[in-house]
């Protein structure tokens, strides 16, 4: 059965079913837009090159890491336009054009590769995926029921989470993680020296990498594990 997915508010409220591609997108008023099931995909022009992303709404991307920056966006001919792309000095935006109503049959989504990604701000219930990753540091921001999933190198990873989300970063071979979790989402990491945890909530926290310093402090029925 192909997912189900329906959107609806001022900004978006996602409820999935199944495992396919069907959206609903309703931001209230206005006429709603059937996808026409023709796939494409549209290369954008950025005008620049961009290291960090913002993500808002139920907005998807995938990032792998490459010598430039290159974007496309991948979905039906006349919704297309609809997945806005915005560089902001050196931070790439992507969310749902504000006040549009849809149903798509194929997925609407971001596929680009940067040099670096340090860092991610995901706001809803959209999915960051970053591939590849070979760098010195990676600092995620995850606000609502999405998710964001990394792998490769950095020396140190910051992740913060509020809400439902998960973050997994078990393929992302760092040194030290910082790890702040407020809510009932899941964090999975990885530190060969040094974790640092904050648990506030009943969500869990996992750490590889077996770290010899360890410093974890939990505030409600959450738990930490160091799994060695």
């Amino acid at each position: 059965m192909r997912a189900k997915q329906f959107f609806f508010g001022s900004v978006g409220t996602v409820i999935s079913v199944g495992a396919g591609g069907t959206q609903v997108f309703n931001a209230g008023g206005g006429a709603m837009v059937i996808g026409s099931g023709k796939s494409i995909v549209q290369q954008r022009d950025l005008g620049g090159s961009f290291d960090a992303l913002e993500v808002t709404g139920s907005a998807g991307i995938e990032v792998r890491r490459a010598d430039h920056c290159v974007i496309e966006v991948h979905g039906e001919d006349n919704l297309i336009d609809f997945l806005e792309t915005e560089l902001v000095g050196t931070t790439l935006q992507v969310g749902i054009k504000r006040g549009v109503n849809f149903t798509s049959h194929l997925p609407l989504k971001v596929f680009a590769t940067a040099p670096t990604v340090s860092e991610v701000d995901l706001s809803g219930s959209g999915d960051v995926r970053l591939s590849g990753l070979e760098q010195d540091e990676l600092r995620v921001e995850l606000r609502g029921s999405g998710d964001v999933v990394a792998d490769g190198r950095s020396s140190t990873v910051t992740l913060t989470l509020q809400g439902s989300g998960d973050i997994d970063t078990r393929r992302l071979k760092a040194i030290k993680a910082t790890i702040k979790l407020h809510g009932s989402g899941d964090v999975r990491a990885f530190a060969s020296e040094e974790a640092k945890v904050r648990l506030h909530g009943s969500g869990d926290v996992t750490i590889k990498g077996s770290p010899k310093i360890r410093d974890s402090k939990v505030a409600g029925s959450g738990d930490i594990d160091f799994d060695d």
